[in-house]
Formats: structure tokens, sequence, C-alpha cells
């Protein structure tokens, strides 16, 4: 049965990988056909409607060669991570497997990842290896990349009550984990409450360290309130470029790109004059896309090429579908084309 299991994986890992190199493929073919596309049609507006039609084509595909590259990387991640056997299981163990059921935002492909990871954190613990605060860190990376925020907030009680200090890494992901749940207002209010803890005079009946966690199909107002008591009683943590860079990714999920505007300027003040990270760059790029605002975008990709970045798939993608909006046909071919960087 164990060989068997085997060969599906492999044959399942070799399908991904056949499907991601016909996506690169096909990427490839469809940004040299917009840029001959493009060059025609300057002596031929009637093409104009086809060039649009294949840059959303191209665009697809590049998603979707993305969308493969990150199964890819997570089913590795996942197969490395051995199942523990049964046995007696913690109290986090316990909450989570309803929470796996229950978990806000959650896909049955990314809970059974998360399932393994917590298997391996309950084999540690059995074999008498205390958790530290990195071990819960590497749990509640879990959580978020699943948008699994009941999980995680479980697992924020368990670090506080094994005697561990929330750092930065931990609000981080929990803000991740709102907004891969669709939980915006959660993101936020983690954001808040990380910076400006609520100490026991200030607190309204809620307890320290999500243990108000709010029970299963509850509506948005229950977590927001639990997100606004992560941080009660615990000293202030300052949020680095990750926090901000994963709040402005569940802005930019929610349809907010003006407030991701406004965290990038934030970030930009944070950073005292340290050049941003590519990602939170680009980011940058898309709010100011989703905005129409061609021009600062365009400021933003000049700054950029400026600081050695480039602009990723998804920026330029959104770049060219704006332009290609604005009637900037040429600078859109050669944008989806990947010639302006």
């Amino acid at each position: 049965q164990g060989s068997l299991g085997g060969a599906q994986d492999s044959a399942r890992d070799e399908a991904l990988r056949l499907a991601r190199g016909s996506a690169d493929a096909s990427a490839h073919a469809a940004r040299r056909a917009l840029l001959a596309l493009g060059e025609v049609r300057v002596s031929s507006p009637s093409l104009n409607e086809a060039w649009v039609e294949l840059a959303a084509a191209a665009s697809a595909v590049e998603r979707t060669s993305t969308a493969l590259d990150t199964l890819l990387a997570e089913v590795s991640l996942s197969a490395a991570a051995p199942v523990a056997g049964a046995g007696p299981q913690s109290g986090l163990a316990e909450a989570s497997a309803p929470a796996n059921a229950a978990g806000v935002g959650e896909s049955a492909e990314a809970g059974a990842a998360v399932s393994r990871v917590f298997s391996v954190f309950e084999q540690m613990r059995r074999e008498g290896v205390p958790p530290d605060l990195v071990s819960f860190n590497a749990l509640l990376g879990a959580c978020a990349v699943a948008g699994d925020v009941r999980r995680a907030l479980e697992t924020l009680r368990q670090l506080r009550a094994s005697g561990h200090t929330p750092d930065v890494v931990t609000f981080t992901s929990l803000i991740k984990a709102y907004g891969k749940a669709g939980l915006v207002e959660g993101s936020e209010a983690v954001f808040e409450a990380m910076q400006f803890p609520r100490t026991a005079a200030s607190r309204t009946g809620a307890q320290p360290g999500g243990t108000g966690m709010p029970p299963a199909g509850e509506g948005t107002d229950a977590h927001v309130a639990a997100a606004r008591a992560v941080a009660d009683g615990q000293p202030a943590v300052r949020p680095n470029e990750f926090t901000y860079a994963e709040l402005m990714r569940a802005q930019l999920r929610a349809g907010c790109p003006r407030r991701v505007g406004e965290l990038l300027a934030l970030a930009e003040a944070a950073n005292a004059g340290r050049p941003l990270k590519t990602r939170t760059l680009n980011l940058g790029v898309r709010a100011h896309c989703a905005q129409g605002a061609l021009r600062p975008a365009l400021r933003l990709v000049v700054r950029m090429r400026g600081l050695g970045v480039r602009t990723d798939a998804h920026a330029r993608h959104a770049l060219a579908a704006l332009c290609a909006a604005r009637g900037q046909y040429a600078l859109a071919s050669r944008l989806a084309a990947g010639e302006v960087a």
C-alpha cells in the first residue's frame, strides 16, 4: 500500500511538472505573439481587439504557471513532513481537528498539509522536546498559508500558555491567516493590536492571547473581536516590512487599493530610507493599477529599475491591462511581452 501511494505521488508530481512546463511554453509563445501582433497593429488598428484578447489569454496563462509553481512547492513541503503515528495528543491537536473542518477560508488540500505539520509538532512533544517560539511560529505560518484563522488563534493561545511572548513573526502570520480567509478587517485589527495592545483596564471582557476564539460558523464581527484581543496584556510590537506586505496583499485581495498605497507609504517611512523588497514594491504597482493611476504606477516602475528591482508577472500584466485600457497599445505590448521590466 505504501509503494502504491508513493507511485501515485510520483505520478502526481510528474503531471504537475509537465503542466507547468506546458504553461511556461504557452506563456512564452503568447508573449512572442503579442510582440509580433503589436508591431503589425500599428498599421492595422482593426487588430486592437484581437490584441486585447490575446493579452488577456497571456495573462491567464502566466497566472496558471505561477499557481503551478506555488502548488509544486507546497506539495514538496508537505511531502517532506512525516505523519506521526497515533497516540495521545495535546489540547492543541484536539482543538485543531474540528478547527480544520470549520476553519475560515481553508481548502481541503491545504488543511491536510497543515494537519501534517501539526502531527510533526505533536510527535516532537511526545518525545519530550519542549516547543519554543520558533516552533509555534512555524505552526502559525502553516495556518497562515491555509487561511485557517481558528487554528491560528488556538496556536497563539498555546504559545502564550507555554510562557512565550508573541513577536513580529507571530503577528505577521496572523495577519496573513485573516487575509487568506477573506477577513481583511481581522488583518487590520491584528495590525493595530500588535502596535497598541490593550491593557487589563481597557479590555471589555475579552481574554488575552486569543482565548476568546469565535465559535465555528460565527460571522466577521466575532472574528474581528478575537483579532483585537491577540496582543492583550503584551508589550507592543513594531511591524516590519513583511508585516506591511502581508496586510497590503490582504487589502489588494479585498479590492482596497487605496489602503495598499497608504501602507506602502508607511512601510517606506518605517524602513528609514532603506529600499523596500521586490514583492512590496510590486504590490504597490498593482495597487496603482487597480486605482487606474497609470502615471504613479510607471513612476514606481522607474524607481524600481533604479534600484535594480524587476516587476513580477502580476505587476506587468496589471500595467499592460491598464495601458491597453488607456489606448497605450505599444507600451502594453512591450509590458505583456516582458520587454519592460
